[in-house]
């Protein structure tokens, strides 16, 4: 008999050459370049659209407009500060009225510029008390005034955007905007027989979106206030 010689199938086997994974490991760095690039695009998109709605925005008519902090505009901010995480000196008053500009100026070590708000930056304030932007704002004591704050909040608490802090301690001077309570905000302004307050949602950080806020003291209609999504 004659022994017959059978080949076994052996399993197919892969191996990638250099230049393959150099193709492979080129093909992700681009594919990861282009995420970053487009991510860039986005926000600078973004930014200049803010900046569009901000010029053509009915402030720019308002005769009587006292202060306008905008953080879209190119010279709201000095330019080397201008970037993600930078502490600010300053805040540049907008407003075109013929008015003196407002000086807003830091105490401390200031605020710092933040990508906080759908990809428009913003100013982020840690809730220091040692650290924040300072202005006179004497020009509202005993007058009709509409105020306006577009603000996203990142935790919890009492956190107040405007708060007096004159030495003087008269009710003129006494202005609190903002949160007395997680979920209730406050507008007091000429002692505590003049605050108005009302609930909102608690904080809760899967949920929390901007919202802006106007607040109103009328000498006729008294204090209120409103406030929505943005």
């Amino acid at each position: 008999m004659t022994k017959k010689a059978f080949n076994k199938k052996s399993s197919p086997r892969h191996a990638f050459s250099l230049v393959e994974v150099a193709v492979i490991i080129v093909i992700i760095g681009i594919f990861v370049s282009g995420i970053i690039a487009a991510d860039k695009m986005v926000s600078k998109f973004r930014r200049a659209a803010a900046k569009t709605l901000a010029l053509s925005s009915p402030i720019n008519s308002i005769k009587d407009t006292a202060l306008w902090l905008e953080t879209s505009l190119d010279n709201g901010f000095n330019p080397s500060e201008d970037a993600d995480g930078v502490a600010l000196t300053a805040w540049y008053d907008q407003q075109i009225s013929g008015r003196p500009k407002v000086s807003v100026v830091a105490v401390g070590t200031g605020p710092t510029y933040a990508n906080t708000i759908n990809r428009v930056h913003a100013v982020k304030f840690s809730g220091s008390t040692a650290n924040y932007l300072k202005f006179d704002a004497s020009f509202l004591n005993k007058t009709d005034y509409t105020i306006m704050i577009l603000e996203k909040r990142q935790v919890s608490g009492a956190n107040l955007f405007l708060k007096s802090i004159d030495s003087s301690n008269a009710d003129d001077s006494k202005l609190n905007l903002g949160y007395s309570t997680d979920n209730t905000v406050i507008h007091s302004h000429g002692g505590t027989s003049y605050t108005y307050d009302s609930q909102v949602s608690s904080y809760a950080n899967s949920t929390d979106k901007p919202r802006l806020f106007t607040f109103v003291s009328s000498s006729t209609d008294g204090k209120k206030h409103t406030s929505m999504a943005a």
